[in-house]
């Protein structure tokens, strides 16, 4: 919580008060006021499972600046006693120096509640190092801007380790002395919070919700455990960064509603798990943390320092009693202390993770801007939120603060010389049960703290006879003065000091009762000691002004403390914390204080300062305030505007219109205008009096009279109502006045009969009188009914008068009469033919006609039928069915009068006759093949047959004589119609007749060059064209060799070899067949066969010395053969002659052989064959050469075939070379034998060519 604590008076608050026994410092009661002084603590209050375990509570960065007070002797105490109840230890940690990572060491959790100084980075090392190595941290931040130093700085930044909109300077917009100050020298920006705990405070601001979307027991360690809801009042939200890390527990519902004051948009993502956890959680280590977004569940109403700024009392909100709020945060201290091993969420089974949190682009910490200029507001003159020596008398750490040096010679700081001391304490001090003493002093130093005081029992003789208990509850063992204590001073300087008391038993009479400050004698009174019994000791009251009027505390200054006494007329904490508006008979006053258990009707005594809040005038900070009977509430006073002169006090705005209607805050409150002659008042109803703007039963423009407070809010006068019973409905309303008649009047409004009419009249307020005017105002009052019998329009005025004069808008009425009854006629609207027939549709006339209040409706029907509804009083009605009709007509006046029924008969035929045709004789597809007969037929069912006609091949129309021949070929057109006696002629029907006697022309032929008077060699495709001018092809047939007949539809391919005849002839539609024709295909696909042998068998390699022998053998089987040839590399040869190998070449040659039969087809066959030699085909040439006398003699012979073994000798050695050598000889021994005729040229040619084909291709 920060400003909203006080702006629009919106919290309740209740008293608690802490028995001073649960706090210690040492032995004594603490009143500690600063960083130097002990600081309190709570001792376990039981013993369970949390024993031993300590909690420390931070005092050391701000958590006191401002409304804060979260401390456990303050507005944290409810939170410290639930926790010392839970079997908690709990301290406060106070100290000016750094923190350090030993002051966090031996406690288990340690609280940090919306810190106002920024962590060093040393510091938040430390208490990283103490999550780390097993503790647990509890941040409990607020909304953004929750600044309560004016520092700049809110609780969410310092946590989050950054400043919005001043990363790159945390001192942003600091004076220079600011900057420089202990409290900011070295900060740094950082992301602390998201990068080590995975969550980071948003700078949403949201408003008044319950948080209630509970995230269930066994996804939250059990933490929620009992808890449905916890409150926010003007709060932020938790951002989950790292699942791991992190897990929201505690959401808002889905909302809109953002803190009155925030500087944005103030939700951030429409409430729910979106926006963000309202608490969290965390495991980082061996450790913990936890983090919720609003102090407001934590607190409580009893704040122990006074504003640093200003010294004024704080006030803080009752939240520790709202909801579940105890509920979870003791459930979560719990988790917190208890030491578990996992060390990151992930590694804790069946706990579901969540997923990131969605942020905004603003929420980037580097680049995020200020959304306004900061502080908040300007500090007051001379305060300084970093020097303690300018804080305020009465708050924590300031320099005028006076301690308790508690018990010891020290010396002791005196109060001032004006100081004055009582005591108040029963007459006879009880001697044998313990009794009460209350110490009073007066004129202190407002707000200080002065110690040292002790107090003592003594007789007359100088015997101590009393027992003072100490703070802890014990007592001392012997008699004597008490431990020393404090006096701590409220605003007026009074303190009080109440000690628990027992006196030495027996002792009785005189007394003495002794006050000290150390050893030096402040009051010294007699008293009287007995055996009586113990007396409660009277409320304290402090000194205080003698009571004056309401009126007369008013015309104070501010500032000025005054003493009223008044009736309390608004329900406490109506507009905040336990406030009240205060009145008497001279004025009323806003009372606002947290003390609860006031009512509306108690009569209230009141000691406070008067102060001057958003322009209104209060009573704050009560020093005195108590209960002294009940009175009535005083009645409104009703004025016609709001003054100073009625500010405080009941009033009434009365028969004011209600005028423009706007959402206020907080949640449910609404504002709107009053407006009356005397101008407009301004009227906050505020959604804590129970009545909300949803609820509001009022609308614009409606006049009430309203009651409330009057009061002022920034120089705006504005009225508050109480609740709904502050709102009355004005009667401006005029009255009614029904009027009933005698019968029933038809639909229209008219009667067929006489009426009475009578007359009454409602209103809120009371009806004073009738009247009624039969002449246009021409008024009468009215005694008793009025009859109406004249025919026609009978017009009258009525209205009513109510008791408070409002004067109804007269009432024109009309009683319409009409008992007489219409008439009605019906005519055809043209004559029929002299037969009394119509061949066309008859229009009837109908009409009707009334003379009073005219013709209502007019009906007719046709023979006998339904009744229909006619179109008005006159309208014509078509008669288009065939045959005699009726129609009859009726009509009805607005009066429901009923006419005579009146009728006409006529008789129709529109239909003309019906002509049909036919053919005598068979056809085939709507052709004839030969002449034939056309007859004709009509009917008609009226009027019948007058003549039929017919008209032949667009000739003339002829009457029919019972049937037409058709002799001509080709179409033939009859045209034909009948006409009826009532002079209807039929469509012309015609027949389109078709006639053919001439069988159709076929012609057939061969493509593709295909030749019908020889043979072909390729498949021969034909086709068939035939032709009939008539009635057309039906069909085309082919017949081929011996097979059926075939329908043609495509060309048809011949393809099996041989000679064919194919017939063929077409039909027509009318049925005529063609005479058949033919044509003759002859067909040889395969060219003709050929076998070459050689000697008889295969083609085969020859030596040089030998013979070939080649035969040929044609065949074709179809066609037959038509010529043959044979060749020898490309010469001719022929079969069957020997050819001598030596004339031809060593080497590769071909023999081919070709075939052509007669229809063309080739046929070729060709082979190689090798001429080869070797050296014993040389030698045989040789020898055949020498045979025939081309080698001269038989020397010549024996000299070559001697070189010629001689070579053969060295190939049988492997000696080729010398082989070759010898060989080369051979050839030169041959060519010089040619030349000189040992040989013949021709025999040494074929000799060497052979050597030389060795010598190349076998001997290298």
């Amino acid at each position: 919580m920060s400003m909203k604590k006080r702006a629009f008076h919106t919290l309740l608050a209740v008293t608690l008060a802490i028995p001073l026994p649960t706090l210690f410092l040492g032995g004594q009661a603490a009143y500690a006021e600063g960083p130097s002084d002990p600081a309190p603590f709570i001792n376990a209050k039981v013993v369970n499972e949390n024993a031993g375990k300590k909690v420390l509570f931070d005092n050391t960065h701000g958590h006191t600046a401002g409304q804060a007070d979260w401390v456990i002797d303050g507005g944290f105490s409810d939170f410290g006693n639930a926790l010392a109840n839970a079997g908690f230890y709990v301290k406060e940690l106070r100290k000016s120096t750094l923190l350090t990572l030993a002051d966090l060491q031996q406690y288990d959790v340690f609280v940090t509640a919306e810190a106002q100084f920024p962590y060093k980075p040393s510091e938040q090392q430390a208490m990283l190092d103490y999550v780390k190595g097993g503790g647990s941290i509890f941040f409990i931040a607020d909304h953004y801007n929750a600044d309560r130093n004016k520092n700049r700085w809110d609780g969410s930044e310092v946590y989050n380790g950054f400043r919005r909109g001043a990363w790159s300077n945390p001192a942003k917009g600091m004076s220079a002395e600011e900057a420089a100050s202990s409290a900011m020298q070295g900060v740094q920006s950082s992301d602390w919070l998201g990068q080590n705990f995975g969550v980071r405070f948003r700078y949403n601001a949201l408003g008044d919700i319950t948080a209630n979307n509970i995230v269930p027991p066994d996804q939250a360690f059990g933490i929620t455990q009992g808890v449905t809801g916890v409150a926010m009042h003007a709060g932020s939200t938790v951002a989950i960064l790292d699942p791991k890390k992190a897990k929201g527990i505690v959401y808002l519902p889905k909302t809109t509603a953002k803190w009155a004051s925030a500087v944005d948009q103030g939700v951030y993502n429409g409430g729910g798990v979106a926006e963000g956890a309202f608490s969290a959680i965390a495991k980082v280590g061996a450790g913990k943390a936890a983090f919720i977004g609003d102090s407001s569940p934590i607190e409580d109403v009893t704040p122990k320092y006074k504003k640093e700024e200003d010294g004024k009392s704080k006030t803080t909100h009752d939240g520790w009693k709202e909801v579940d709020d105890d509920t979870y945060v003791v459930n979560l201290v719990n988790w917190l202390a208890k030491k578990e091993s996992y060390t990151s969420l992930d590694q804790v089974a069946g706990l579901q993770l969540d997923q990131p949190t969605q942020l905004l682009a603003i929420e980037t910490p580097e680049t995020s801007t200020e959304p306004q200029a900061e502080p908040w507001a300007s500090p007051s003159a001379g305060f300084k939120w970093w020097d303690p020596k300018t804080y305020s008398t009465g708050s924590y750490g300031a320099g005028t603060v006076v301690v308790d040096p508690g018990p010891g010679p020290g010396p002791v700081t005196p109060p001032p010389a004006s100081t004055s001391y009582t005591t108040v304490h029963q007459s006879v001090l009880p001697n044998a049960q313990n009794f009460q003493i209350r110490v009073v002093a007066d004129n202190l130093t407002p707000n200080s703290t002065v110690g040292g005081f002790n107090a003592g029992i003594y007789l007359n003789g100088g015997t101590q006879v009393g027992l003072f208990q100490n703070a802890d509850g014990t007592w001392p063992t012997v008699y004597g003065y008490s431990a020393s204590f404090s006096l701590t001073a409220d605003s007026l300087g009074h303190a009080t000091k109440e000690l628990t008391v027992k006196v030495k038993p027996g002792s009785t009479g005189a007394a003495n009762l002794r006050i000290r400050q150390s050893s030096t004698n402040l009051k010294t009174e007699a008293i009287t000691l007995g055996n009586v019994a113990a007396e409660p000791l009277p409320k304290d009251k402090p000194p205080v002004p003698a009571t004056i009027s309401v009126s007369d505390a008013r015309a104070k200054a501010a500032n000025t403390l005054v003493t009223v006494e008044g009736v309390v007329t608004t329900a406490p904490g109506t507009f905040g914390g336990q406030g009240f508006y205060l009145q008497d008979a001279t004025g009323g006053v806003y009372v606002f204080q947290n003390t609860a258990g006031f009512q509306v009707g108690d009569k209230v005594a009141i000691s406070a300062t008067t102060t001057l809040y958003n322009t209104e005038l209060e009573l704050a900070d009560p020093v005195s305030i108590e209960k002294t009977g009940t009175a009535d509430v005083p009645t409104p006073v009703v004025v016609s505007a709001l003054n100073d002169q009625n500010q405080g006090q009941l009033v009434s705005l009365n028969g004011v219109t209600i005028k423009n209607i706007v959402e206020a805050a907080p949640t449910g409150s609404f504002e709107f205008d009053a407006v009356n002659a005397a101008g407009s008042t301004h009227v906050r109803v505020d959604g804590r009096t129970g009545l909300t703007q949803s609820a509001f039963p009022y609308k614009e423009g409606q006049v009430v009279t309203i009651s409330g407070v009057s009061a002022i809010f920034k120089g705006v006068y504005q009225l508050k109502p109480r609740g709904l019973s502050d709102f009355l409905l004005v009667d401006t309303t005029a009255p009614v006045t029904q009027v009933t008649t005698s019968g029933v009047p038809m639909q229209s409004g008219w009667y067929n009969q006489d009426v009475v009419v009578t007359l009454n009249a409602t209103d809120d307020s009371g009806i004073d009188h009738i009247e009624y005017a039969l002449t246009p105002d021409s008024w009468e009052t009215y005694t008793g009914p009025l009859t109406f019998s004249t025919e026609g329009k009978n017009f009258f005025q009525v209205r009513a008068v109510d008791v408070n004069g409002n004067v109804e808008a007269a009432q024109n009425l009309v009683v319409n009469v009409d008992k007489t009854a219409p008439t009605a006629d019906v005519q055809a609207s043209r004559a029929s033919n002299d037969l009394g027939w119509y061949n066309d549709a008859v229009l009837i006339d109908l009409n009707a006609a009334d003379g009073q209040s005219q013709v209502l409706k007019m009906e007719y029907r046709l023979n006998g039928g339904e009744w229909q509804a006619a179109a008005g009083a006159s309208q014509s009605v078509s008669v288009e069915t065939e045959g005699t009709t009726t129609v009859e007509v009726r009509a009805y006046d607005l009066a429901e009068n009923v006419s005579e029924v009146k009728s006409v008969t006529v008789q129709l035929d529109r239909t003309a006759p019906s002509v049909t045709g036919a053919s005598v004789g068979e056809h085939k597809n709507g052709w004839y093949d030969q002449d034939f007969n056309f007859a004709v037929a009509a009917t008609d069912e009226n009027s019948g047959v007058a003549q039929i006609e017919v008209k032949l091949n667009e000739g003339d129309w002829t009457t029919y004589n019972g049937s037409i021949s058709i002799t001509q070929e080709g179409l033939n057109t009859v045209e034909y119609r009948a006409t009826d006696k009532a002079g209807n002629v039929s469509v012309v029907q015609t027949s389109e007749l078709r006639l053919d006697k001439t069988a159709p022309s076929t012609e057939a032929s061969l493509l593709n060059g295909a030749n019908e008077t020889s043979w072909n060699h390729q498949n021969v495709t034909f086709a068939i064209s035939a032709t009939d001018t008539n009635s057309g092809l039906a069909s085309t047939e082919v017949k081929i060799d011996d097979a059926d007949w075939v329908l043609y539809t495509e060309p048809v391919t011949i393809s099996a070899e041989g000679i064919h005849k194919i017939l063929y002839r077409a039909t027509d539609l009318a049925g005529n067949i063609a005479s058949a024709k033919s044509i003759t295909v002859q067909l040889d696909k395969n060219a003709p066969a050929i076998k070459l042998t050689q000697d008889g068998g295969a083609i085969h390699d020859v030596f040089a010395d030998g013979k070939l022998l080649f035969n040929l053998s044609v065949t074709d089987a179809v066609s037959g053969v038509s010529s043959q040839a044979l060749t020898l590399d490309d010469q001719a040869i022929t079969s069957g002659a020997a050819i001598d190998a030596s004339t031809l070449t060593l080497g590769v040659h071909t023999v081919k052989a070709t075939a052509v039969d007669k229809a063309g087809n080739v046929s070729e066959v060709s082979y190689t064959f090798l001429i080869d030699t070797n050296l014993l085909t040389v030698q045989n040439l040789m020898e055949n050469f020498a045979a025939t006398g081309e080698v001269k003699n038989k020397g010549i012979l024996t000299s070559l075939e001697a070189k010629l073994n001689t070579a053969q000798k060295f190939v049988e050695k492997g000696k080729p070379d010398q082989a070759a050598k010898h060989l080369q000889d051979l050839k030169a021994t041959l060519s010089s034998y040619a030349n000189n005729g040992n040989v013949s040229q021709h025999a040494a040619t074929v000799l060497n060519a052979n050597l030389e084909y060795l010598l190349t291709h076998v001997i290298k």
